[in-house]
């Protein structure tokens, strides 16, 4: 007995065929089980258009996508996960969501092609410098350095930031910077490219300083 495809499945029942036992013991093995208890997997990817609710963990390895509610009292994990509906949690649980990241060790220049909607990881004493600005881009770079170490964000040299830290138009090639007095592990700024002329600074954490 042994899982079989839909294709072979439907060959054992063609008009005239009478399926053996073992043919009727691979279309039950093929199924999924409702009541089962063991672990049962399905290789293809799952789309739910309903609401998904787990009373115990949910995990994915590979891609899930989810077109209504998704409720879970424990762990969800997934590879990826897009859901166009609702997400919710009960209980003291904690929703993390991981985009991907890439880290950052010394002072780089970022590009687009790598660092769009991905958080950058900064560690060391650095400076990360932006690409020219690209209208939709967004980076994220985090001080993933142990407080109290200083990180740099400067703008390509004809680029600025729109407004900078204090609120003031800003200037090009003026950087902004996490003090090494402040900075905290954790601190970040989320940057986007708004128009030709530079980058909005849309969300940030901790304590940011503007070049004079």
């Amino acid at each position: 007995m042994s899982t079989q495809n839909r294709a072979t499945l439907k060959g054992y029942f063609n008009t005239g065929d009478t399926p053996s036992e073992s043919q009727y013991a691979d279309l039950i093995d093929s199924e999924l089980n409702i009541v089962d208890a063991t672990t049962q997997t399905v290789a293809s990817a799952i789309i739910f258009a309903g609401e998904v609710t787990a009373s115990k963990g949910i995990r994915s390895n590979s891609d899930v996508a989810i077109h209504g509610d998704l409720t879970t009292t424990l762990t969800g994990s997934f590879a990826a996960l897009e859901i166009t509906g609702r997400l919710s949690e009960t209980g003291p649980q904690n929703l993390t969501v991981n985009p991907d990241t890439v880290e950052v060790t010394g002072n780089s220049t970022l590009t687009i092609a790598n660092h769009h909607v991905k958080y950058v990881l900064v560690t060391g004493a650095t400076t990360v410098t932006l690409p020219p600005v690209g209208i939709g881009a967004s980076i994220i770079i985090v001080n993933d350095n142990a407080s109290g170490t200083v990180i740099t964000i400067d703008p390509d040299g004809v680029d600025r930031f729109l407004y900078n830290k204090a609120g003031s138009v800003g200037v090009d090639g003026k950087n902004i910077q996490n003090s090494a007095g402040t900075s905290l592990k954790g601190d970040f700024v989320k940057l986007l490219g708004l128009n030709a002329e530079g980058w909005a600074i849309t969300e940030k954490s901790g304590v940011w300083a503007d070049e004079a």
